[in-house]
């Protein structure tokens, strides 16, 4: 039997993103008789540490660039990851995220060390370059054009992903594989499932959404609806995650004199349990590259209501059976649909149900062997 492969996955940290978590769970469940998994990290420290696997090293590959800029020490970070691979001889190199993905590229380009690159793509480039401002369009439109097309393999987490890339660089077209992000891990065993059956006279419906606070997430969309839903049912929310948006959002929370009913406590590291006790999950993004918390959500057995948003979870949700979706930036559609559920146990035990079976498509032992299958092909 040959020796086990070496894949070193790379990442600017270890922390707070659904690309991150996806990687810790591929490399926590790769077969190790096959694949021996390690760590390249930017910035080291990350909350997602701690959840690898005690086998699998870490390496800051940054350690000597102090500056303060996330994109200077990413850029710097080329030759020292370069450095890292003649050093550790990794097989195959696997990131994530659209710049590491670059920078996995030139690094082992540089190396001269053969190793095979898989770059995952875990957004619409499209969408997210031209979001984030016309100097990161003017950069990293073109790089993407440029260097992902010189990688191994190319895997996209969606359909729609696929479809944004492919069109953005058609180099790419029949190269890519479509391979939904790993959602679910050991910690989801421990989470009591199940909707509670009916609620007493009065209790409040309790709401639970999550994810970064930035505009991607729309949560000003959220929080509009809020008061349209109170209109008809009694209502708490309790939005998880932390970002730059927390004063605008507590800002607009004061503005509809919703304090004591919408509630922000931060990040939480294992949300499950409180997703499993709330009456519903909402997702309000205007754009996801697949939407993992939705399926994490739906793996408490909760139901969920999520934006019809691109891309994911049109590819996730069976409207009407595992979940309910609804327009992007529409909070009247959003409260209708919260609504529907707050008055009809029966279908949000339903939902709660069917989403729960859906999610396990997701687990991390059927996404990992999808990538052994492309490690080994590579």
């Amino acid at each position: 039997m040959s020796d086990p492969r070496r894949v070193l996955f790379f990442l600017s940290r270890l922390d707070g993103g659904g690309a991150e978590m996806h990687l810790v769970r591929v490399a926590n469940a790769l077969d190790r008789a096959r694949f021996l998994p390690e760590f390249a990290v930017v910035f080291p420290g990350g909350t997602y540490e701690k959840l690898l696997s005690p086998d699998i090293p870490v390496h800051a590959v940054s350690e000597l660039v102090k500056l303060k800029s996330s994109t200077v020490r990413k850029a710097l970070s080329v030759p020292s990851l370069a450095a890292l691979i003649r050093r550790r001889k990794p097989d195959i190199i696997c990131s994530g995220n659209d710049d590491t993905n670059i920078a996995a590229v030139l690094a082992t380009k540089l190396s001269f060390s053969g190793a095979k690159t898989v770059l995952t793509v875990q957004a619409p480039p499209s969408i997210v370059h031209k979001l984030t401002g016309r100097v990161a369009k003017g950069v990293m439109l073109p790089l993407i054009k440029a260097v992902f097309p010189q990688a191994t393999q190319v895997v996209s987490i969606s359909k729609g992903v696929d479809r944004d890339l492919t069109t953005l660089v058609p180099k790419l077209r029949n190269r890519t594989k479509v391979i939904y992000n790993a959602c679910l891990d050991a910690r989801m065993d421990t989470i009591e499932v199940g909707p509670t059956p009916s609620r007493r006279e009065g209790e409040p419906f309790k709401l639970i959404a999550c994810g970064r606070l930035v505009d991607q997430k729309g949560f000003e969309y959220l929080l509009d609806a809020v008061p349209l839903i109170r209109a008809q049912v009694p209502l708490t929310l309790t939005i998880l995650g932390e970002g730059p948006l927390r004063p605008k959002l507590e800002a607009r929370i004061r503005e509809l004199g919703l304090q004591g009913i919408v509630t922000m406590p931060g990040f939480v590291e294992n949300p499950f349990q409180l997703m499993a006790k709330a009456d519903a999950f909402v997702l309000s993004s205007v754009f996801e590259g697949l939407g993992m918390v939705l399926v994490e959500a739906m793996a408490c057995g909760t139901a969920v209501i999520s934006t019809r948003c691109p891309y994911g979870p049109e590819e996730i949700v069976d409207d009407g059976k595992s979940g309910l979706l609804v327009p992007v930036r529409d909070p009247s559609a959003m409260a209708d649909a919260v609504v529907r559920i707050a008055r009809d146990d029966d279908l949000r035990v339903q939902l709660g149900k069917a989403a729960k079976v859906r999610s396990g498509d997701f687990s991390s032992v059927i996404v990992t062997r999808q990538y052994e299958d492309i490690f080994d092909a590579v």
